[in-house]
């Protein structure tokens, strides 16, 4: 299940200290729309990762600490710190490569 998350509740996901991909995203954008599907499936098939979306728009603060200079933009965080990303869009069989590589 992915979890949509605002500015004030990121820094409390990151403190749980378990693998974590943030999903910035906006609600305006195409590429954003066609990674839920793909986001959704690897999230079921990954419950060992917590996935969450933030919406840029309402979270531009948190975007610009971050780098987020695209969207959708995926940062994978463990321990409260990121440590890989990836942008744009990928079909299914990449971004899951990318969240297999996480672990």
């Amino acid at each position: 299940m992915i979890e949509y998350i605002s500015e004030s509740q990121l820094d409390k996901v990151l403190a749980d200290n378990q693998l974590v991909i943030v999903d910035f995203f906006a609600t305006w954008c195409g590429p954003c729309k066609m990674m839920e599907p793909v986001v959704s499936q690897c999230a079921q098939n990954h419950a060992d990762i917590k996935f969450v979306k933030l919406n840029i728009d309402s979270s531009m603060n948190v975007a610009m600490k971050h780098n987020v200079q695209v969207v959708p933009t995926f940062i994978a965080f463990k321990n409260g710190q990121e440590f890989n990303r990836c942008v744009g869009y990928n079909p299914m069989s990449e971004f899951d490569l990318f969240v297999q590589s996480l672990k």
